[in-house]
């Protein structure tokens, strides 16, 4: 007789879950793409000091928050299709937020210009991260993603 590896039935959180996950990072995925090819609409968008700010950053800045959210967007595709990867998507996302955070709040000025809400909404995002990386792994742990 031959054993078949049976999937968990989806429950509806990961429908959810997923859906949402997707929709937040594709929002940032859309700031971010406007940020690094130079909309005039989102520069004229920013307090002058916050424009200086993001236009000195180091390169290796933008390309983290890029992984962030495009891997983000990845994660968010995986978890919908059930597959186990969208776990280790997440958290490369997440050291991808990490790193440009530690940029913001230890090797730059980033939280003075930024602000308390600017530097707020940061945390929130990485917070996010650190659910839906668990949310996978849960998953991944009962069996509904593999």
């Amino acid at each position: 007789m031959v054993d078949v590896l049976r999937r968990m039935p989806t429950p509806w959180h990961l429908w959810l879950v997923g859906v949402l996950s997707f929709l937040w990072n594709a929002i940032f995925v859309w700031q971010w793409t406007l940020q690094v090819t130079g909309d005039p609409a989102y520069w004229n968008s920013l307090s002058p000091a916050e424009a200086a700010y993001l236009r000195a950053v180091p390169l290796w800045t933008d390309v983290a928050v890029g992984v962030a959210f495009w891997g983000g967007v990845l994660a968010a595709v995986l978890l919908l299709f059930r597959r186990r990867q969208a776990t280790m998507a997440f958290a490369v996302a997440l050291i991808a937020m990490l790193a440009d955070t530690a940029y913001i709040h230890f090797m730059s000025n980033g939280r003075e210009i930024m602000g308390p809400v600017g530097v707020a909404f940061g945390l929130v995002i990485i917070a996010v991260l650190v659910v839906q990386t668990a949310y996978c792994a849960w998953m991944g742990r009962r069996g509904v993603i593999v």
